[in-house]
Protein backbone atom coordinates (compact mmCIF):
# COMPACT_ATOMS: atom_id res chain seq x y z
CA UNK A 1 0.00 0.00 0.00
CA UNK A 2 2.83 1.95 1.08
CA UNK A 3 4.44 1.85 -2.76
CA UNK A 4 1.12 2.70 -4.54
CA UNK A 5 0.39 5.90 -2.40
CA UNK A 6 3.86 7.40 -2.71
CA UNK A 7 2.94 7.52 -6.36
CA UNK A 8 0.35 10.93 -5.21
CA UNK A 9 3.39 12.31 -2.59
CA UNK A 10 4.70 12.17 0.25
CA UNK A 11 2.21 14.19 2.32
CA UNK A 12 -0.95 12.20 1.30
CA UNK A 13 1.52 8.94 2.64
CA UNK A 14 2.43 10.19 6.24
CA UNK A 15 -1.13 11.60 6.63
CA UNK A 16 -3.08 8.00 5.19
CA UNK A 17 -0.65 6.08 7.69
CA UNK A 18 -0.76 7.78 10.62
CA UNK A 19 -4.03 9.50 11.16
CA UNK A 20 -6.10 6.26 9.43
CA UNK A 21 -4.14 3.39 10.06
CA UNK A 22 -7.29 1.73 12.29
CA UNK A 23 -9.84 2.89 10.10
CA UNK A 24 -11.70 0.15 8.41
CA UNK A 25 -11.69 -0.13 4.84
CA UNK A 26 -14.05 -1.05 2.55
CA UNK A 27 -11.95 -3.11 0.01
CA UNK A 28 -13.11 -2.48 -3.73
CA UNK A 29 -13.60 -6.85 -4.42
CA UNK A 30 -15.45 -6.96 -1.30
CA UNK A 31 -17.64 -3.83 -2.29
CA UNK A 32 -18.29 -5.04 -5.94
CA UNK A 33 -19.54 -8.60 -4.43
CA UNK A 34 -21.98 -7.23 -1.87
CA UNK A 35 -23.83 -4.98 -4.96
CA UNK A 36 -23.93 -8.37 -7.00
CA UNK A 37 -25.27 -10.24 -4.27
CA UNK A 38 -27.92 -7.78 -2.81
CA UNK A 39 -28.92 -4.74 -4.67
CA UNK A 40 -32.09 -5.16 -6.01
CA UNK A 41 -31.31 -4.53 -9.56
CA UNK A 42 -29.92 -7.47 -10.45
CA UNK A 43 -32.53 -9.30 -8.66
CA UNK A 44 -35.03 -7.62 -10.62
CA UNK A 45 -32.91 -8.40 -13.76
CA UNK A 46 -32.32 -11.95 -12.78
CA UNK A 47 -36.51 -12.63 -12.96
CA UNK A 48 -36.37 -11.54 -16.88
CA UNK A 49 -35.37 -15.23 -17.27
CA UNK A 50 -37.42 -16.51 -15.43
CA UNK A 51 -40.36 -15.02 -16.77
CA UNK A 52 -39.39 -16.09 -20.43
CA UNK A 53 -39.13 -19.64 -18.52
CA UNK A 54 -42.81 -19.64 -17.97
CA UNK A 55 -43.78 -17.86 -21.19
CA UNK A 56 -42.83 -21.06 -23.07
CA UNK A 57 -44.33 -22.91 -19.98
CA UNK A 58 -47.65 -21.20 -21.00
CA UNK A 59 -46.69 -21.82 -24.79
CA UNK A 60 -46.23 -25.95 -24.31
CA UNK A 61 -49.45 -25.74 -22.44
CA UNK A 62 -51.16 -25.74 -26.32
CA UNK A 63 -49.95 -28.98 -26.81
CA UNK A 64 -51.19 -30.75 -23.55
CA UNK A 65 -53.61 -33.16 -23.76
CA UNK A 66 -57.21 -32.30 -23.50
CA UNK A 67 -59.95 -34.32 -21.86
CA UNK A 68 -63.74 -33.02 -21.99
CA UNK A 69 -66.71 -34.47 -21.27
CA UNK A 70 -70.20 -33.13 -22.09
CA UNK A 71 -73.72 -34.05 -21.13
CA UNK A 72 -76.79 -32.93 -22.13
CA UNK A 73 -80.53 -34.74 -21.80
CA UNK A 74 -84.32 -32.87 -22.48
CA UNK A 75 -87.43 -34.89 -20.93
CA UNK A 76 -90.98 -32.93 -21.34
CA UNK A 77 -94.03 -34.69 -20.55
CA UNK A 78 -92.43 -38.12 -19.74
CA UNK A 79 -91.10 -38.29 -22.80
CA UNK A 80 -87.31 -38.45 -23.32
CA UNK A 81 -86.47 -36.40 -26.39
CA UNK A 82 -82.96 -36.75 -25.97
CA UNK A 83 -80.00 -38.11 -23.71
CA UNK A 84 -76.52 -37.44 -25.38
CA UNK A 85 -73.14 -37.79 -23.48
CA UNK A 86 -69.45 -37.51 -24.91
CA UNK A 87 -66.34 -38.70 -23.47
CA UNK A 88 -63.05 -37.15 -25.51
CA UNK A 89 -59.56 -36.96 -25.44
CA UNK A 90 -57.58 -34.84 -27.83
CA UNK A 91 -54.00 -35.03 -28.10
CA UNK A 92 -52.10 -32.33 -30.07
CA UNK A 93 -49.08 -33.50 -31.93
CA UNK A 94 -46.07 -31.46 -33.52
CA UNK A 95 -46.49 -29.48 -36.69
CA UNK A 96 -50.39 -29.03 -36.25
CA UNK A 97 -51.20 -32.47 -36.10
CA UNK A 98 -54.17 -33.38 -33.80
CA UNK A 99 -55.31 -37.08 -32.82
CA UNK A 100 -58.52 -37.86 -30.86
CA UNK A 101 -60.01 -40.64 -29.09
CA UNK A 102 -63.73 -40.64 -27.38
CA UNK A 103 -66.95 -42.21 -27.09
CA UNK A 104 -70.63 -41.18 -27.87
CA UNK A 105 -73.94 -42.65 -26.18
CA UNK A 106 -76.95 -40.56 -27.87
CA UNK A 107 -80.69 -41.81 -26.70
CA UNK A 108 -84.39 -40.24 -27.40
CA UNK A 109 -87.05 -40.17 -30.20
CA UNK A 110 -85.35 -36.41 -31.32
CA UNK A 111 -81.58 -37.02 -30.87
CA UNK A 112 -79.55 -35.02 -33.67
CA UNK A 113 -79.47 -37.14 -37.01
CA UNK A 114 -75.75 -36.61 -37.23
CA UNK A 115 -74.92 -38.44 -34.21
CA UNK A 116 -75.01 -42.19 -33.91
CA UNK A 117 -77.99 -43.95 -31.73
CA UNK A 118 -76.65 -45.84 -28.80
CA UNK A 119 -73.41 -46.36 -27.91
CA UNK A 120 -70.31 -45.78 -30.11
CA UNK A 121 -66.62 -44.94 -29.85
CA UNK A 122 -63.81 -43.35 -32.71
CA UNK A 123 -60.28 -42.82 -33.16
CA UNK A 124 -59.57 -39.65 -35.21
CA UNK A 125 -56.86 -37.73 -37.00
CA UNK A 126 -56.95 -34.11 -38.25
CA UNK A 127 -53.14 -33.17 -40.69
CA UNK A 128 -53.16 -30.06 -42.21
CA UNK A 129 -52.01 -30.26 -46.17
CA UNK A 130 -51.56 -26.80 -46.64
CA UNK A 131 -50.60 -23.82 -44.33
CA UNK A 132 -49.70 -24.94 -40.99
CA UNK A 133 -48.05 -28.21 -41.92
CA UNK A 134 -44.73 -27.34 -41.14
CA UNK A 135 -44.41 -24.54 -38.30
CA UNK A 136 -48.25 -24.26 -37.06
CA UNK A 137 -49.22 -21.12 -34.59
CA UNK A 138 -48.59 -23.22 -31.87
CA UNK A 139 -45.43 -24.07 -32.69
CA UNK A 140 -43.94 -21.12 -33.54
CA UNK A 141 -44.77 -19.67 -30.41
CA UNK A 142 -43.18 -21.95 -28.33
CA UNK A 143 -39.71 -21.60 -30.27
CA UNK A 144 -40.36 -17.64 -30.25
CA UNK A 145 -40.56 -18.00 -26.38
CA UNK A 146 -37.41 -20.20 -26.50
CA UNK A 147 -35.60 -17.56 -28.29
CA UNK A 148 -36.61 -14.99 -25.86
CA UNK A 149 -34.87 -17.10 -23.06
CA UNK A 150 -31.61 -15.89 -24.90
CA UNK A 151 -32.61 -12.47 -25.65
CA UNK A 152 -33.78 -11.81 -21.86
CA UNK A 153 -30.46 -13.43 -20.57
CA UNK A 154 -28.21 -10.97 -22.83
CA UNK A 155 -30.45 -8.19 -20.88
CA UNK A 156 -30.32 -8.98 -17.52
CA UNK A 157 -26.60 -9.44 -18.38
CA UNK A 158 -26.72 -5.86 -19.50
CA UNK A 159 -28.62 -5.12 -17.01
CA UNK A 160 -25.68 -6.50 -14.30
CA UNK A 161 -23.01 -4.85 -16.84
CA UNK A 162 -24.52 -1.58 -16.47
CA UNK A 163 -25.17 -1.69 -13.04
CA UNK A 164 -21.52 -2.82 -11.52
CA UNK A 165 -20.30 0.12 -14.22
CA UNK A 166 -22.38 2.27 -12.17
CA UNK A 167 -21.06 0.99 -9.06
CA UNK A 168 -17.14 0.76 -10.04
CA UNK A 169 -17.37 4.10 -11.05
CA UNK A 170 -18.89 5.39 -7.92
CA UNK A 171 -16.28 3.90 -5.77
CA UNK A 172 -13.89 5.38 -8.18
CA UNK A 173 -15.39 9.03 -7.16
CA UNK A 174 -15.75 7.99 -3.56
CA UNK A 175 -11.31 7.07 -3.44
CA UNK A 176 -10.57 10.17 -5.87
CA UNK A 177 -12.36 12.21 -3.19
CA UNK A 178 -11.32 10.79 -0.32
CA UNK A 179 -7.40 10.89 -1.31
CA UNK A 180 -8.32 14.40 -2.12
CA UNK A 181 -9.45 15.28 1.29
CA UNK A 182 -6.36 13.74 2.74
CA UNK A 183 -3.90 16.00 0.39
CA UNK A 184 -5.63 19.30 1.51
CA UNK A 185 -5.68 17.66 5.12
CA UNK A 186 -2.05 16.97 5.56
CA UNK A 187 -1.29 20.30 3.68
CA UNK A 188 -3.42 21.95 5.93
CA UNK A 189 -1.59 20.46 9.24
CA UNK A 190 1.73 21.45 7.18
CA UNK A 191 1.12 24.91 6.46
CA UNK A 192 -0.47 25.28 10.24
CA UNK A 193 2.85 24.41 11.40
CA UNK A 194 4.62 26.89 8.94
CA UNK A 195 2.51 29.95 10.24
CA UNK A 196 3.37 28.70 13.88
CA UNK A 197 7.39 28.72 12.75
CA UNK A 198 6.95 31.75 10.67
CA UNK A 199 4.96 33.77 13.90
CA UNK A 200 7.94 32.58 16.28
CA UNK A 201 10.45 34.09 13.89
CA UNK A 202 8.61 37.12 13.98
CA UNK A 203 8.54 37.58 17.26
CA UNK A 204 12.33 37.39 17.58
CA UNK A 205 12.78 39.84 14.48
CA UNK A 206 14.20 36.91 12.27
CA UNK A 207 10.98 37.28 9.70
CA UNK A 208 9.36 40.45 8.48
CA UNK A 209 5.13 40.83 9.16
CA UNK A 210 4.26 40.55 6.08
CA UNK A 211 5.63 36.86 5.97
CA UNK A 212 3.32 35.63 8.31
CA UNK A 213 0.45 37.34 5.99
CA UNK A 214 1.83 35.39 3.73
CA UNK A 215 1.81 32.22 5.68
CA UNK A 216 -1.32 32.54 7.19
CA UNK A 217 -2.77 33.11 3.70
CA UNK A 218 -1.71 30.20 2.26
CA UNK A 219 -2.86 27.82 4.68
CA UNK A 220 -6.56 29.65 4.62
CA UNK A 221 -6.76 29.03 1.07
CA UNK A 222 -5.50 25.15 1.92
CA UNK A 223 -8.45 24.95 4.40
CA UNK A 224 -10.98 26.32 2.03
CA UNK A 225 -9.95 23.71 -0.04
CA UNK A 226 -9.88 21.36 2.72
CA UNK A 227 -13.75 22.25 3.63
CA UNK A 228 -14.33 21.89 0.24
CA UNK A 229 -12.74 18.45 -0.40
CA UNK A 230 -14.29 17.08 3.23
CA UNK A 231 -18.01 17.48 1.58
CA UNK A 232 -17.17 16.52 -1.81
CA UNK A 233 -15.93 13.00 0.17
CA UNK A 234 -19.24 12.97 2.28
CA UNK A 235 -21.60 13.70 -0.95
CA UNK A 236 -19.35 10.65 -2.58
CA UNK A 237 -20.14 8.16 0.18
CA UNK A 238 -23.60 9.37 0.18
CA UNK A 239 -23.71 8.44 -3.86
CA UNK A 240 -21.71 4.82 -2.82
CA UNK A 241 -24.63 4.03 0.00
CA UNK A 242 -27.16 3.58 -3.09
CA UNK A 243 -25.28 0.65 -4.09
CA UNK A 244 -24.90 -1.15 -0.60
CA UNK A 245 -27.90 -3.23 0.44
CA UNK A 246 -28.88 -5.45 3.59
CA UNK A 247 -29.37 -9.22 2.81
CA UNK A 248 -33.02 -8.82 2.40
CA UNK A 249 -33.07 -5.52 0.01
CA UNK A 250 -35.32 -3.90 2.20
CA UNK A 251 -32.65 -0.69 2.42
CA UNK A 252 -29.40 0.81 1.86
CA UNK A 253 -26.64 0.62 4.54
CA UNK A 254 -24.64 3.38 6.08
CA UNK A 255 -20.92 2.84 4.82
CA UNK A 256 -19.87 3.97 8.73
CA UNK A 257 -17.27 6.30 7.61
CA UNK A 258 -15.33 3.39 5.78
CA UNK A 259 -12.69 4.65 3.70
CA UNK A 260 -11.61 2.63 0.19
CA UNK A 261 -8.51 0.97 -0.35
CA UNK A 262 -5.37 1.42 -2.40
CA UNK A 263 -7.21 -0.15 -5.82
CA UNK A 264 -7.46 3.29 -7.16
CA UNK A 265 -3.84 4.08 -8.22
CA UNK A 266 -3.79 -0.06 -9.69
CA UNK A 267 -2.89 0.82 -13.50
CA UNK A 268 -4.05 -3.14 -14.58
CA UNK A 269 -2.43 -3.58 -18.29
CA UNK A 270 -5.26 -3.62 -21.06
CA UNK A 271 -5.40 -6.29 -23.73
CA UNK A 272 -5.52 -3.85 -27.32
CA UNK A 273 -7.65 -5.25 -30.16
CA UNK A 274 -9.01 -4.59 -33.56
CA UNK A 275 -11.07 -7.74 -33.31
CA UNK A 276 -14.70 -6.83 -34.36
CA UNK A 277 -15.80 -10.28 -34.03
CA UNK A 278 -14.89 -10.08 -30.46
CA UNK A 279 -18.02 -7.75 -29.71
CA UNK A 280 -20.52 -10.36 -30.87
CA UNK A 281 -20.85 -11.82 -27.84
CA UNK A 282 -22.04 -8.26 -26.08
CA UNK A 283 -25.19 -8.26 -24.53
CA UNK A 284 -26.18 -5.62 -26.62
CA UNK A 285 -25.56 -7.59 -29.60
CA UNK A 286 -26.80 -10.73 -28.45
CA UNK A 287 -30.53 -9.46 -28.11
CA UNK A 288 -30.07 -8.40 -31.89
CA UNK A 289 -29.26 -11.79 -32.61
CA UNK A 290 -32.15 -13.02 -30.71
CA UNK A 291 -34.47 -10.72 -32.18
CA UNK A 292 -33.64 -11.93 -36.05
CA UNK A 293 -34.20 -15.31 -34.99
CA UNK A 294 -37.45 -15.09 -33.55
CA UNK A 295 -38.29 -12.71 -37.27
CA UNK A 296 -36.90 -15.58 -39.05
CA UNK A 297 -38.92 -17.90 -37.65
CA UNK A 298 -41.99 -15.61 -38.24
CA UNK A 299 -40.91 -15.72 -41.35
CA UNK A 300 -40.88 -18.61 -42.16
CA UNK A 301 -44.38 -19.08 -40.33
CA UNK A 302 -45.70 -16.37 -42.67
CA UNK A 303 -44.32 -18.03 -45.57
CA UNK A 304 -46.82 -20.73 -45.05
CA UNK A 305 -50.03 -18.59 -44.47
CA UNK A 306 -49.29 -18.35 -48.36
CA UNK A 307 -50.75 -22.12 -49.08
CA UNK A 308 -54.04 -22.81 -48.88
CA UNK A 309 -55.52 -23.80 -45.26
CA UNK A 310 -56.34 -27.32 -46.26
CA UNK A 311 -57.14 -30.08 -43.77
CA UNK A 312 -57.83 -33.83 -43.88
CA UNK A 313 -59.75 -35.16 -40.83
CA UNK A 314 -60.36 -39.10 -40.59
CA UNK A 315 -62.49 -40.85 -37.95
CA UNK A 316 -62.72 -44.55 -37.40
CA UNK A 317 -65.65 -45.60 -35.49
CA UNK A 318 -66.79 -48.45 -34.11
CA UNK A 319 -70.70 -49.93 -32.90
CA UNK A 320 -70.55 -49.75 -28.92
CA UNK A 321 -67.46 -48.83 -27.00
CA UNK A 322 -64.21 -50.01 -28.60
CA UNK A 323 -65.58 -53.59 -28.86
CA UNK A 324 -63.20 -53.88 -31.39
CA UNK A 325 -59.49 -53.11 -30.92
CA UNK A 326 -57.40 -52.35 -34.03
CA UNK A 327 -57.52 -50.69 -37.07
CA UNK A 328 -57.03 -54.52 -38.92
CA UNK A 329 -60.72 -55.12 -37.30
CA UNK A 330 -63.93 -55.25 -39.55
CA UNK A 331 -66.05 -52.14 -37.87
CA UNK A 332 -63.07 -49.86 -38.23
CA UNK A 333 -62.80 -50.65 -42.10
CA UNK A 334 -66.30 -50.21 -43.01
CA UNK A 335 -67.21 -47.48 -40.66
CA UNK A 336 -65.41 -44.38 -40.82
CA UNK A 337 -66.10 -40.80 -41.29
CA UNK A 338 -63.54 -38.94 -43.70
CA UNK A 339 -63.44 -35.11 -44.05
CA UNK A 340 -61.99 -32.25 -46.21
CA UNK A 341 -61.49 -28.45 -45.95
CA UNK A 342 -60.33 -25.98 -47.82
CA UNK A 343 -59.81 -22.42 -47.73
CA UNK A 344 -58.00 -20.16 -50.47
CA UNK A 345 -58.03 -16.19 -49.61
CA UNK A 346 -57.88 -14.69 -53.43
CA UNK A 347 -55.86 -12.18 -53.40
CA UNK A 348 -53.63 -12.98 -50.19
CA UNK A 349 -53.08 -9.70 -49.02
CA UNK A 350 -53.44 -10.52 -45.35
CA UNK A 351 -50.45 -13.15 -46.00
CA UNK A 352 -48.48 -10.96 -48.10
CA UNK A 353 -48.40 -7.61 -46.34
CA UNK A 354 -47.86 -9.75 -43.14
CA UNK A 355 -44.80 -10.92 -44.94
CA UNK A 356 -43.50 -7.32 -45.72
CA UNK A 357 -44.15 -6.53 -42.47
CA UNK A 358 -41.56 -9.09 -41.36
CA UNK A 359 -39.39 -8.38 -44.05
CA UNK A 360 -38.68 -4.48 -43.23
CA UNK A 361 -38.16 -5.66 -39.60
CA UNK A 362 -35.81 -7.97 -40.32
CA UNK A 363 -33.82 -5.62 -42.24
CA UNK A 364 -34.39 -2.47 -39.48
CA UNK A 365 -32.88 -4.94 -36.88
CA UNK A 366 -29.79 -5.81 -39.44
CA UNK A 367 -29.15 -2.26 -39.39
CA UNK A 368 -29.96 -1.56 -35.84
CA UNK A 369 -27.61 -4.14 -35.09
CA UNK A 370 -24.90 -3.14 -37.67
CA UNK A 371 -24.97 0.62 -35.88
CA UNK A 372 -24.43 -1.04 -32.11
CA UNK A 373 -21.44 -3.29 -33.21
CA UNK A 374 -20.16 -0.35 -34.74
CA UNK A 375 -20.57 2.17 -32.15
CA UNK A 376 -18.93 -0.51 -29.56
CA UNK A 377 -16.44 -1.19 -31.85
CA UNK A 378 -15.47 2.26 -32.34
CA UNK A 379 -15.29 3.43 -28.28
CA UNK A 380 -13.46 0.55 -27.78
CA UNK A 381 -10.79 1.92 -29.95
CA UNK A 382 -11.38 5.30 -28.34
CA UNK A 383 -11.27 3.98 -25.14
CA UNK A 384 -7.83 2.12 -25.75
CA UNK A 385 -6.43 4.93 -27.17
CA UNK A 386 -7.85 7.21 -23.66
CA UNK A 387 -5.55 5.07 -21.94
CA UNK A 388 -2.85 4.41 -23.80
CA UNK A 389 -2.44 8.61 -23.73
CA UNK A 390 -3.48 8.30 -20.03
CA UNK A 391 -0.66 5.77 -19.01
CA UNK A 392 2.18 8.31 -20.78
CA UNK A 393 0.70 11.35 -18.49
CA UNK A 394 1.10 9.16 -15.79
CA UNK A 395 4.62 8.63 -16.31
CA UNK A 396 5.06 12.48 -16.69
CA UNK A 397 3.35 13.44 -14.17
CA UNK A 398 5.26 11.14 -11.66
CA UNK A 399 8.66 12.46 -12.36
CA UNK A 400 7.27 16.15 -13.04
CA UNK A 401 6.56 15.31 -9.52
CA UNK A 402 9.50 13.92 -8.67
CA UNK A 403 11.20 17.30 -9.48
CA UNK A 404 8.51 19.84 -7.75
CA UNK A 405 9.51 17.85 -4.30
CA UNK A 406 12.99 18.33 -4.56
CA UNK A 407 12.88 21.78 -5.78
CA UNK A 408 10.16 21.87 -2.37
CA UNK A 409 12.48 20.40 -0.08
CA UNK A 410 15.59 22.56 -1.04
CA UNK A 411 13.75 25.31 -0.94
CA UNK A 412 12.40 24.50 2.76
CA UNK A 413 16.45 23.85 3.35
CA UNK A 414 16.57 27.03 2.39
CA UNK A 415 13.85 28.81 4.21
CA UNK A 416 14.77 27.32 7.58
CA UNK A 417 18.11 28.85 7.08
CA UNK A 418 16.95 31.96 6.59
CA UNK A 419 17.61 32.03 2.94
CA UNK A 420 14.33 32.00 1.33
CA UNK A 421 10.91 33.38 1.75
CA UNK A 422 7.56 32.43 2.74
CA UNK A 423 6.55 33.37 -0.79
CA UNK A 424 9.03 31.02 -2.45
CA UNK A 425 8.02 28.22 0.14
CA UNK A 426 4.34 28.66 -1.24
CA UNK A 427 5.12 28.79 -5.00
CA UNK A 428 6.95 25.56 -4.76
CA UNK A 429 4.35 24.01 -2.77
CA UNK A 430 1.55 25.34 -5.36
CA UNK A 431 3.65 23.38 -8.25
CA UNK A 432 3.10 20.42 -6.26
CA UNK A 433 -0.60 20.72 -4.82
CA UNK A 434 -1.27 21.12 -8.69
CA UNK A 435 0.54 18.19 -9.79
CA UNK A 436 -1.05 15.77 -7.07
CA UNK A 437 -4.29 17.29 -8.31
CA UNK A 438 -3.22 16.53 -11.68
CA UNK A 439 -2.23 13.31 -10.86
CA UNK A 440 -5.36 12.02 -9.00
CA UNK A 441 -7.53 13.14 -12.41
CA UNK A 442 -5.34 10.98 -14.12
CA UNK A 443 -6.45 8.07 -11.87
CA UNK A 444 -9.38 9.23 -12.21
CA UNK A 445 -9.61 9.09 -16.14
CA UNK A 446 -7.81 5.61 -16.41
CA UNK A 447 -10.47 3.95 -13.77
CA UNK A 448 -13.05 5.84 -15.62
CA UNK A 449 -11.95 4.38 -19.45
CA UNK A 450 -10.77 1.52 -18.13
CA UNK A 451 -14.46 0.89 -16.97
CA UNK A 452 -16.06 1.92 -19.63
CA UNK A 453 -13.84 0.01 -22.09
CA UNK A 454 -14.96 -2.81 -20.21
CA UNK A 455 -18.58 -2.08 -20.68
CA UNK A 456 -18.11 -1.57 -24.26
CA UNK A 457 -16.56 -5.16 -24.59
CA UNK A 458 -18.97 -6.90 -22.23
CA UNK A 459 -16.86 -8.02 -19.92
CA UNK A 460 -18.06 -6.14 -16.74
CA UNK A 461 -17.08 -8.38 -13.45
CA UNK A 462 -16.45 -8.68 -10.48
Amino acid sequence: MKNKLFLIGLYCLIYTIKAYSATPVLHYTHFLKQVVATHPTIKSAKLYVQASNAAVLEAKGAFDPFFSYESEKKQLNNQLYYNYQQTQLQIPIWNGIDVRAGMENAQGLNTNPENTLGASSYVGIKIPIGADLLLDKRNLQVQQNQQQIAISKAEQQQVINELLADAQMAYVNWSRAYYQYQLFAKLSQQNKERVAFVITEYHQGLRPAIDTSEAVSQWQQVQLNETDAYFQFKAATQLLENYVWNETTTQNLALQDQIPDSSFFDTTPFTTTNDSLLLQQHPKVLQYEGKLKQLQLEKTYKTQQLLPKAYLKANALSKGYFDQVGLNSLPYQENYKLGFTLAVPLLQRSARGALLQNKFKREATTFEKAIVQNQLFTKVQYYQTQLENIRQQLLNTTALLKNFRKLYEAEQLRFQQGESSVFLINSRELKIIEALQKQLDLYYKWKQSTIQLALCNGTINT
